[in-house]
């Protein structure tokens, strides 16, 4: 139990959860409270993941936040996930850190877990949720877009987990597979892991001395420690971060390129965002020897999708295509796709809302 900044907090964990995902939406998962689980495959978030990711809290609002943790109780070997919280003497609303695909998942009852599927393996898991508070239905699968309100936290001891005071536990995963969240930027800053013991009592009743929850959070625009330092670590949920930085109906989206991909320059940078006239403006940073970037502009062809993009666009690297795919809402709602082909050197275009599923929300 710790006391931070007046307040009184017990950050949380759950017992383990075994889960299998397939593309975009097609969720399997098992929930197995008490067994430790064991985690393979681990991947690099840091430099792998391919998009842009937001706070899942109210836009303006300061938030406290947390230091990379687990989000199993025994046996962890990745910290996979941070805690917010906005307000304990109320409920407040979760937000999509991405676009992608939302379920409801269960533990303890159905809707205390929210799963984003957002493609190419990555999701984003939130918890803590209070129960009868989600804004989809709990057996639906919908599509929704970044910014979008999911559901409203709770401590805890009032909905599921392990800990206590209302905030969502916020985690990342590839494959089913838990992701390092350290150096992971979210909202405009970045968290980093400590290396600080900080004294627990774990959901075993265990009381322990390890790294879980200890870090850092910086700025990303200037590299500022806008909650503890390298040199001066914090434990648990410290003040504040203020979400006001990156917005899902403003901000440019943009990604690196990885090595390894045909016809593109592993570190290049491509950046995209709406223009006044409703198309796609691109942004091309080279790479050079020197590790600085040269820019190139131009802007997106769009053909008979011109004038159409109704809202600001992501973008993801897709490996096995070899293409850049640019993502964004129509005027009616519709998850429209343009695609950079690096094989071909050349663009398509799709609608990706298939017969007989709801239209984007949010």
């Amino acid at each position: 139990m710790q006391f931070v900044g007046g307040a009184q907090w017990v950050l949380s964990r759950y017992r383990g959860r075994v889960a299998k995902r397939v593309s975009m939406g097609l969720i399997a998962s098992t929930l197995a409270l008490g067994a430790p689980v064991v985690f393979s495959k681990q991947v690099d978030a840091a430099t792998t993941l391919p998009f842009r990711l937001y706070l899942p809290v109210t836009w303006g609002a300061a938030t406290f936040a947390g230091g990379p943790h687990a989000s199993c109780i025994q046996n962890c070997t990745t910290y996979d996930a941070v805690d917010f919280s906005t307000d304990q003497s109320t409920y407040t609303d979760v937000f999509a850190a991405h676009d992608g695909w939302l379920t409801y998942g269960t533990l303890g009852y159905k809707g205390c877990i929210a799963y984003v599927d957002h493609g190419d393996g990555w999701s984003t898991v939130y918890m803590h949720l209070r129960q009868g508070s989600n804004r989809f239905g709990l057996n639906a699968r919908t599509l929704i877009r970044a910014g979008t309100k999911i559901a409203q936290d709770g401590a805890p001891s009032e909905t599921c987990g392990v800990g206590l005071g209302r905030h969502v536990h916020f985690g990342l995963e590839h494959n089913g597979v838990p992701a390092a969240i350290d150096g992971v930027s979210i909202g405009g800053y970045t968290v980093h892991a400590g290396s600080i013991h900080c004294a627990r009592i774990d959901g075993s009743g265990l009381y322990r001395t390890d790294t879980a929850y200890s870090g850092w959070w910086t700025r990303d625009r200037d590299g500022a420690n806008i909650i503890g330092s390298p040199a001066s670590q914090a434990c648990y949920l410290w003040p504040s971060l203020r979400n006001n930085l990156v917005t899902p109906d403003s901000a440019p989206a943009s990604v690196t390129w990885p090595s390894g991909m045909a016809n593109a320059g592993a570190g290049d940078v491509n950046v995209f965002w709406r223009t006044a006239n409703n198309n796609l403006q691109e942004a091309i940073g080279t790479r050079q020897a020197n590790n600085a970037l040269t820019w190139a502009y131009r802007s997106v062809p769009m053909g008979s999708y011109a004038g159409t993009v109704a809202s600001s666009p992501t973008v993801t690297i897709n490996p096995i295509r070899n293409t850049e795919e640019i993502r964004y809402k129509d005027p009616n709602g519709n998850l429209r796709n343009i695609a950079w082909h690096n094989d071909t050197q050349t663009w398509s275009y799709a609608t990706l809302v298939p017969p007989d599923t709801p239209r984007l929300t949010g």
